[in-house]
């Protein structure tokens, strides 16, 4: 079980990765970036959709993907490697701790960051996704 879960990781780190855009790869928009994690092979639930908290979340994983290689090249070590999910516990801790652990001021954190990820990486409507609960968009 344990290897199976650092695959499913690993894949979904990778297709964040490319998501991004790289060389002559165009960058994806986060309906279609949850879409491809979703797609994963071993996912076999068919009544899984991308929700709005979904794509909020992802552009969370994809800001703090970004960060890290932002901090990788910085590095003075010229070998560093990316930890990229203790990157992103370390990333979800300090949001957590900035805003008190208050579930409202969190949700408009992702919300913010889901509408630069929309900026940077292409709007897409999110009005007809599913909506497990409420959040704002701007």
């Amino acid at each position: 079980m344990r290897t199976k879960l650092t695959h499913e990781r690993n894949a979904i780190k990778d297709i964040i990765a490319a998501s991004l855009g790289h060389d002559d790869q165009e960058s994806v928009n986060i309906v279609t970036l949850c879409q491809q994690v979703l797609d994963l092979s071993y996912n076999k639930e068919p009544d899984i959709n991308v929700s709005l908290e979904m794509c909020g979340r992802f552009a969370f994983l994809r800001e703090s993907y970004t960060l890290q290689l932002k901090n990788l090249a910085a590095s003075p070590k010229p070998n560093a490697a990316m930890d990229y999910w203790g990157g992103v516990d370390k990333d979800l801790k300090s949001m957590r701790d900035a805003k008190c652990n208050d579930a409202a001021r969190i949700s408009l954190c992702i919300a913010d960051t889901l509408a630069d990820d929309r900026r940077l990486y292409g709007s897409v409507d999110l009005g007809n996704l599913v909506q497990v609960s409420p959040i704002s968009i701007t």
